[in-house]
């Protein structure tokens, strides 16, 4: 984690310098400021990572007329500069990963937007020779980058607004997947922006989709995202809550780490999070060091928090409150410098409370669309600001480009199971990672996995006390901008406009973004799954009674309010609240056999009736003697759905579903396919016939014509009546044999002969035709 910062356009005096040194918590290493061009200048704060205190690693890098700065990390380097034209040797601080971004433009021929495209990894950087200024920003804005102007056209960039705020007046953020361009020549506030990434909208189509394909490339790709993050020689850790995403992470890593990483957890002394890290901690053999806070100490740090996030979201801050005391907690008593986060996974695979009560699979992967186009205003944005003014470093193996990728173009069914748990697919392609209670544990919110008190209800009740009722109801006078819903972020808004304008980021603070789904109420929390209360408005929002039965049964671990929900589905849905306690069975199971055949069974099944009976086999098998008092809850329902079944009067055959559908749908098809067969059959026939006659008739018509053409008559009325009757009339009784002439001989007395025959038959047919008359 290091800082930027770039003036253009003006020499720096030192208010500019103070400015800079506002985020040299994110590089106590190094502090560095060089003029690289006339009224260009280029600050940088080094974090040693890779080679720490080597001069080679140092920045500005220069190439000839080239100069650059960056925060980041870029993982292809070595690929990069073994690709390059470009000798190492020529290039100062060569040494750094950074370099590459160097090499890679020169290979594109300048092209900054195939540059920016052909880095894999986290970064923003700001590049400068003689004409132009380049300034570039990872996909997803693991790494911050924001700019502006002042009124006299002064060009300010920095990693934080903290660096830039007083310098400018107005600050806007780069935007993520974006490079721009500025010519030195021309005005500053132009600057010609390109998009080189974009989060795939479209999911493939289920038809493409090999689900054993899916889990092996989600594993590999993530494991490779975790490999590449390692890259470092300075001690590496983890934030480990306990959940899912971070101890997955935890477990990747541990495998490849030569030096054995340290895991932090943060909790209250109640926390159930710090039992589950200890669990995991143990599983991987990796040292554990918890840091347990205390109400007070929360309250008293909050004015620290909104200055280092820059924000007032109420959201942001109360997750960010145990983040900033354990990295702060880190920082002091330890030698991590590197830390390995599982954020961005919820968001990628859709897995907060509200997401998966969304009316369709097609609003979920809406709504992840939208959670990750502003995730660097808010998840990343907390890790960044949290991890960086401790002079740490972050690293998120969930938000690898190659792993955005694959997972946005997963088809949304497979995030939205009514009958599984969230992230069915990633907790499915790493079995055997984790132990099974972590692995198939239930997502929870941050604040309500410190422990028995919210977090949340703490800033509350401080707020309460610290706002008047009547300060209150001036907030909008007070705020008309974003103005406060609650005591809680009235006080927030309060600290963050002593810090900051809020005129001037206007686009930068972003709030309640989880708010602002369709189908999500106000009042519930985020991550809200054991208050009976949260089950209903789930129960009445959700698709149907028995999916939200479901849903919650297969989550909850509180086992007197899921008692009394299934209790209330099976009255109306008996059927699926038993497959709901079958899949609670199996999350909570200890049976590692039963619980790998059933996810093999449901991956392998499309038929979700065939999968349940096929758990229900396993279960079985699993209890094959318990009396009544050990049997699970799946079973007594089972049972009770058996008695209803064979207590309900016999039906015909005939009244049967599949047998009406058979009637309604398979008859008719049958009809059209065999009958469209036959009149298909003689359609053709006609066709045939048709096509020959008239084929016939064009024959004759240029046979007449061939025939009029060499001087012979004739005749168009033919046909076998006319020539018929012209037979008939012909006189052949009184005939005489007339010898023809010869070739030599005159035509004239054979001519006048054949005259007079004709006269002579001429009359014959009047007299026959007057006497028929």
């Amino acid at each position: 984690m290091c800082g930027i910062w770039a003036l253009l356009g003006a020499e720096c005096s030192e208010k500019h310098s103070e400015a800079f040194m506002e985020i040299v918590g994110r590089g106590p290493d190094l502090t560095v400021v060089s003029q690289v061009q006339p009224n260009v200048f280029l600050g940088f704060h080094r974090l040693a990572i890779v080679q720490p205190g080597h001069v080679a690693s140092e920045q500005p890098i220069v190439a000839g007329s080239l100069s650059v700065v960056c925060n980041g990390e870029i993982y292809n380097h070595e690929i990069l500069k073994k690709n390059s034209h470009l000798a190492e040797d020529k290039v100062k601080n060569g040494g750094s990963d950074c370099a590459s971004i160097i090499h890679a433009f020169k290979t594109h021929n300048g092209d900054l937007r195939k540059c920016c495209a052909a880095l894999d990894g986290v970064f923003a950087f700001v590049m400068v020779d003689e004409k132009y200024v380049y300034i570039g920003r990872d996909p997803m804005g693991v790494r911050p980058l924001f700019y502006g102007f002042d009124s006299e056209g002064e060009l300010v960039l920095g990693s934080e607004v903290k660096c830039i705020h007083d310098l400018c007046d107005r600050v806007e953020i780069f935007p993520p997947g974006h490079c721009g361009t500025i010519s030195l020549a021309g005005a500053r506030n132009d600057i010609r922006f390109q998009q080189y990434f974009a989060i795939p909208t479209t999911p493939e189509r289920m038809i493409t989709i090999n689900k054993q394909l899916i889990l092996t490339q989600v594993r590999e790709i993530l494991v490779s995202a975790v490999q590449k993050r390692l890259m470092g020689n300075r001690q590496f850790g983890f934030m480990l809550s306990g959940g899912l995403d971070s101890s997955l992470v935890a477990s990747i890593a541990t495998k490849y780490l030569k030096q054995k990483p340290v895991a932090f957890s943060v909790g209250f002394g109640d926390s159930p999070d710090l039992e589950n890290a200890r669990k995991v901690a143990e599983y991987l053999d990796i040292p554990h060091k918890v840091l347990v806070i205390t109400p007070e100490q929360c309250i008293d740090i909050v004015p620290d928090v909104v200055y280092a996030l820059e924000t007032f979201d109420p959201l942001i801050i109360r997750c960010g409150i145990p983040h900033f005391l354990l990295c702060k907690h880190i920082a002091a008593t330890s030698d991590v410098k590197v830390l390995l986060s599982g954020e961005g996974a919820d968001e990628l695979f859709g897995s907060y409370a509200y997401m998966q009560r969304a009316p369709s699979s097609t609003h979920l992967h809406k709504e992840i669309l939208r959670r990750l186009t502003h995730l660097h205003q808010y998840d990343v944005l907390r890790c960044d600001r949290a991890t960086s003014c401790h002079g740490l470093e972050i690293r998120v193996p969930f938000l690898d480009k190659r792993f955005i990728d694959l997972i946005a173009r997963l088809p949304p069914s497979f995030k939205l199971i009514a009958d599984q748990m969230e992230k069915f697919v990633l907790r499915s392609a790493f079995e055997g990672w984790l132990p099974n209670e972590v692995l198939w544990r239930s997502k929870e919110g941050f604040s309500e996995a410190l422990g028995k008190i919210d977090l949340g209800d703490v800033v509350h009740e401080h707020a309460d006390r610290l706002i008047s009722s009547e300060q209150f109801e001036l907030r909008s006078h007070l705020f008309p901008w974003k103005t406060p819903d609650s005591k809680e972020e009235f006080w927030y808004r309060m600290l963050f406009d002593a810090f900051f304008s809020h005129k001037k980021m206007t686009n930068v603070v972003h709030t309640k973004v989880y708010r602002t789904a369709a189908w999500h109420m106000v009042e519930e929390k985020e991550n809200c799954k054991d208050e009976l209360t949260a089950v209903e408005k789930s129960l009445a929002n959700d698709r149907s009674l028995s999916s939200g039965t479901l849903n919650y049964t297969t989550h909850c671990r509180n086992p007197e309010c899921r008692e009394k929900v299934t209790s209330q589905a099976l009255e109306s849905d008996p059927r699926t609240a038993s497959v709901a306690h079958q899949q609670a069975l199996r999350v909570v199971s200890a049976n590692a056999r039963s619980e790998e055949e059933a996810h093999n069974v449901r991956l392998n099944f499309p038929s979700k009736r065939t999968a349940r009976r096929t758990y229900q086999n396993h279960a079985r098998k699993a209890y094959p003697k318990a009396d009544s008092g050990k049997i699970p809850e799946c079973f007594k329902v089972r049972e009770e759905l058996r008695r209803r079944r064979s207590s309900a009067p016999a039906r015909s055959p005939m009244s049967s579903r599949r047998n009406l559908k058979f009637i309604r749908v398979g008859l008719p098809f049958f009809s059209i396919v065999f009958g469209g067969a036959f009149g298909l059959h003689y359609f053709q026939q006609v066709r045939y016939d048709f096509r020959k006659i008239r084929a016939i008739d064009d024959n004759l018509e240029h046979l007449r014509g061939d025939l009029k053409e060499s001087g012979l008559k004739v005749r168009n009325d033919v046909s076998i009546d006319t020539v018929y009757k012209e037979v008939v009339e012909l006189d052949t009784d009184s005939w005489e044999n007339i010898r023809g002439p010869r070739e030599f001989e005159d035509l004239s007395g054979y001519e006048r002969i054949k005259q007079n025959q004709k006269e002579v038959n001429a009359e014959a047919r009047r007299k026959k035709a007057e006497t028929y008359n």
